[in-house]
């Protein structure tokens, strides 16, 4: 008999259902850290938030009569964004980017090496049990984004902090 027949409703399906789906352990958004190489000793307390697309296809279309048909044509490098504050006192977040971000670009405009600037960055997340390494990436620095002073807004400030994966080939699931 089906679930959700009219006026028959087996309620102790239903009622199976939603005691299976209170009992899912799902992820809170919270349920993270992050580390990045050479990071301030603290940073994970300054990380509000962080954002990532693990796995994205790089394609390519191709017509067919009416039809278009879509070829993967290979792994896309995985976008990081992090949204930090800083340390009033000493702002230890920004003057680490920065540091990182002069490794890569100098003053004349010459681009460095890779290997001077590449960082591994680490995700875990946290369990009941502890935490777990769920994803680790060579990044590199790409932007320190705006960031917003106001003294309409109480509060402190935040900052997004824009890395990049080195080398796509981390980016299939799976694959570190």
């Amino acid at each position: 008999m089906a679930i959700y027949e009219a006026g028959k409703e087996d309620f102790a399906k239903l009622r199976q259902i939603v005691q299976k789906a209170i009992r899912i352990p799902y992820q809170c958004g919270w349920q993270f850290r992050v580390e990045v190489e050479g990071e301030p000793t603290d940073f994970d307390f300054y990380v509000n938030d962080v954002s990532y697309g693990p796995t994205e296809a790089e394609t390519e279309e191709m017509k067919l009569g009416a039809a278009t048909l879509t070829f993967i044509t290979g792994a896309a490098p995985v976008d990081i964004s992090l949204t930090v504050r800083d340390n009033l006192l000493d702002q230890r977040v920004k003057k680490w980017f920065d540091d990182w971000f002069s490794k890569a670009i100098n003053e004349d405009g010459t681009v460095n090496l890779p290997t001077a600037y590449i960082k591994k960055f680490k995700r875990y997340s946290l369990t009941p049990n502890g935490e777990k390494l769920t994803d680790t990436w060579d990044v590199i620095p790409i932007k320190l984004g705006d960031i917003e002073e106001s003294r309409e807004e109480a509060g402190a400030v935040k900052f997004p902090i824009q890395l990049k994966q080195f080398r796509s080939l981390g980016a299939v699931p799976g694959r570190s």
